[in-house]
């Protein structure tokens, strides 16, 4: 009797599809998991990948903002018109929503780090990171700064512009032999003078994303238009 009672436990199925049931919904949970995960990690790398196109195209933009502002300001030998006074005491001219801190900037001489190249913090602070005073590099920020603060600060995402430059003589073409008959040294003629900027562009997006590009631009002596600004 005992042993046909075992024999009927055994051979009794009852629950089976339960159980069943349970191991199918654990392994579609534990799946449902995987696949919220990984949903999640692509969504952070596509929005990564975004802010960091956002911030390229908006420092691209800015190198041609500098070249059009460089160009007009070597249009004006005593520098723009201010016409915008802030509450440190100091002024900027305002140029259809970009700021030029300098009026001056077409003297800048070579850039003030090695090898002319910028460094972040170089945009904002000359005593570093850390320091409390704000004695910037930058020639010009787009969009203006905050001037109902003092002193007057960039909020949101913004693009800087450094921009520096040194004259350098242009190679010229001559005829060295046939030229030879009008003087000493006619036969060596020089091609003008060159204007050679490097102008530096830092855009500080969202999320703490930054692009900072750097782009020569060479303006020809004596190719000055109108004083417009």
């Amino acid at each position: 009797m005992v042993i046909s009672t075992l024999a009927k436990s055994l051979d009794n199925e009852g629950g089976f599809v339960l159980v069943t049931a349970m191991l199918i919904m654990v392994v579609l949970t534990f799946l449902g998991i995987f696949a919220t995960n990984t949903s999640v990690f692509d969504m952070q790398v596509a929005n990564n990948d975004k802010l960091a196109r956002e911030s390229l195209y908006a420092a691209e933009g800015g190198l041609e903002t500098g070249i059009e502002v460089t160009e007009q300001n070597l249009s004006c030998p005593g520098g723009f018109t201010t016409n915008r006074n802030l509450p440190d005491g100091t002024s900027s001219t305002l140029i259809s929503g970009v700021e030029v801190l300098d009026p001056l900037l077409w003297r800048q001489n070579s850039a003030p780090s090695a090898n002319q190249s910028l460094y972040p913090g170089d945009f904002y602070l000359a005593g570093g990171a850390n320091s409390a005073a704000r004695n910037p590099y930058r020639d010009v920020t787009f969009p203006p700064r905050d001037a109902t603060v003092n002193p007057p600060q960039s909020r949101g995402p913004h693009t800087n512009l450094s921009i520096y430059g040194i004259v350098s003589l242009v190679q010229g073409g001559a005829i060295q032999v046939a030229a030879g008959y009008e003087g000493k040294g006619k036969g060596a003629a020089g091609g003008g003078a060159l204007m050679v900027y490097d102008i530096h562009s830092q855009h500080l997006g969202q999320a703490g994303s930054e692009s900072i590009l750097r782009l020569q631009w060479n303006h020809v002596v004596g190719q000055e238009g109108d004083c417009l600004y």
